[in-house]
């Protein structure tokens, strides 16, 4: 029954086909015909089912690779999405690293506030009135110098309160360093290595604002020439728009947070270890001077003024003996026999001074002068130029800490401690150079840097036979030593404050000047009126 159903569904109608195909040929040969009709048939029918075959077999392998991608894309989601967590759990642990690091450093700061509160109280306690009676026989024979020696003794107290003012300044920002640890100074050392290709970048354009900054003291040296020669004469607009060009303001969009990080290094660098610029040049160069543990202890004990052990953390005033063992276990190596290290060198306490210049300004020229110090009270115009320019480098220095603080704690904390730690040394070195020119002595227990003259890496000390600089003996020892970029801009800088203060004293004489002349010629009036 089955093959009679399929005869009738298949072979039939072919062969009845292939029977009317031949009776309608009419071939001389209808045998040959008729079987060559059926082969072609069955040849089609073999095709078909080949096709249909291939068809099933690319629909399986069609099948099979959407399974297989479809495994490979949730693989590499389930990739991205652990890499995606794996990040953001690191991000939130160095978040929450960095807040505790946070905490830690206003806890210091706090904690170094009152013991500076507690050591000043306890040395106005420890007053005595003799001392009281000899500030009274100072300030009678200031009165019996007359205005100048009062005027004298106003600037050394001022000098002195700013050395205690940037003495509170420095120990607060260094009591942060007692509870660092020395992983901290190996991650800021490996960035240090990592991000050497944008440093690069970034010294780079320091040599191009060099150059430029050097071009434009030769022009505008000319430019104040033909003024002097061409007095009175208006400028032309082209002039006047070349002038607007280059006082164009800095933007400051982005800070190199890079460039703050290997600056700070290389003034640590040259605090420390009496480096060279030549020795500091290079990011690896400065990695391979800071060794972690040994860096951590130098920080801890650092004192800008005065010598120091590097195994012994420099404390406040007469701390008790409980907090010897305050910090991290690296703070136990309490060894005494270690040789004390000298204070900065005069020549690294100006280099790093002047980089921090440029640095706290990112690179951006802003005038220290103060012009209010040579006016009138009624002229407030130079006054509030000196006002803007202060406020302008204020607002670059908050720019420049903040993106330090963005970055890191441990950076933000480093760069704090070196502008405290040189501003603490420059004021120190001012009050004693003023003790000096008055003829007056030291404390005893204050310790006197080295001098200049016996350094022989300060190029600012050659001199010749007249007392001229020495510019064959400079350009040898900057052969050796080497140039730092930052610092030859900041001198850049300095002699333009300069040339701004020459002015402003100049216009104050022209008027001291005038008004004597005026005062003068009243006196001769009143004079002649009297005789009359």
């Amino acid at each position: 029954m089955t093959e009679s159903a399929y005869l009738k569904s298949s072979v039939g109608p072919v062969l009845a086909k292939a029977v009317a195909e031949t009776v309608l040929a009419r071939p001389s040969n209808p045998q040959e015909y008729l079987a060559l009709y059926l082969l072609h048939v069955l040849q089609e029918e073999e095709r078909r089912g080949a096709a249909a075959e291939r068809k099933k077999k690319a629909e399986v392998q069609r099948q099979m690779w959407a399974s297989e991608r479809a495994l490979r894309e949730k693989r590499a989601a389930d990739t991205i999405q652990r890499f995606y967590r794996h990040c953001r759990r690191k991000l939130q642990l160095r978040r929450e690293e960095e807040e505790a690091l946070w905490s830690k450093y206003e806890e210091a700061e706090g904690e170094a506030e009152e013991l500076l509160d507690e050591e000043e109280a306890a040395a106005a306690a420890g007053k005595s009135t003799d001392e009281v009676d000899k500030m009274d026989d100072k300030d009678g024979a200031a009165a019996a110098g007359g205005v100048d020696g009062n005027n004298e003794e106003e600037m050394i107290e001022d000098a002195a309160s700013a050395v205690e003012e940037a003495r509170r300044d420095f120990y607060k920002a260094q009591r942060f360093m007692l509870h660092i640890r020395k992983a901290l100074i190996g991650a800021l050392k490996k960035e240090l290595t990592d991000k050497r290709e944008q440093i690069r970048v970034g010294q780079d354009r320091m040599y191009d604002l060099l150059d430029l900054a050097e071009v434009e003291r030769r022009e505008k040296e000319e430019a104040e020439f033909v003024a002097a020669v061409t007095a009175g004469a208006i400028p032309s607009s082209a002039a006047i728009t070349e002038l607007v060009k280059k006082s164009e303001i800095p933007r400051h969009e982005r800070i190199s947070t890079s460039m703050i990080l290997y600056r700070v290094m290389r003034c640590w660098c040259y605090l420390f270890f009496d480096s060279t610029p030549k020795q500091t040049d290079t990011p690896a160069k400065v990695a391979a001077l800071v060794k972690p543990f040994t860096f951590m202890q130098l920080l801890r004990a650092f004192n800008p003024v005065a010598s120091y052990q590097r195994n012994r953390p420099l404390r406040i005033g007469l701390e008790g003996k409980h907090e010897e063992g305050e910090g991290d276990a690296d703070d136990m190596l309490q060894d005494g026999g270690d040789e004390p290290l000298p204070q900065p060198k005069p020549r690294q306490a100006r280099r790093v001074s002047r980089v921090l210049r440029v640095l706290v300004h990112d690179a951006e020229y802003v005038c220290t002068v103060n012009p209010a110090d040579y006016l009138d009270e009624e002229e407030e115009e130079g006054a509030a130029k000196n006002s803007t320019a202060s406020e302008r480098g204020a607002a670059l220095a908050t720019l420049v800490e903040t993106a330090a603080k963005k970055h890191s704690v441990m950076l933000y904390a480093l760069l704090r401690m070196l502008r405290t730690a040189s501003a603490y040394r420059d004021a120190r070195d001012r009050w004693v150079s003023l003790l000096q020119q008055n003829g007056q002595d030291a404390p005893p227990n204050e310790e006197m840097p080295e001098d200049d003259d016996a350094d022989s890496k300060n190029e600012e000390g050659l001199r010749d036979d007249d007392g001229e600089v020495d510019e064959a003996a400079v350009r040898r020892l900057l052969l050796v030593i080497g140039t730092d970029t930052d610092e030859a801009l900041a001198k850049l800088w300095a002699d333009q404050d300069e040339m701004q203060r020459k002015k402003w004293q100049a216009m104050a004489a022209a008027r001291r000047g005038e008004e004597e002349e005026e005062v003068a010629t009243n006196d001769e009036g009143d004079d002649d009126a009297g005789d009359d």
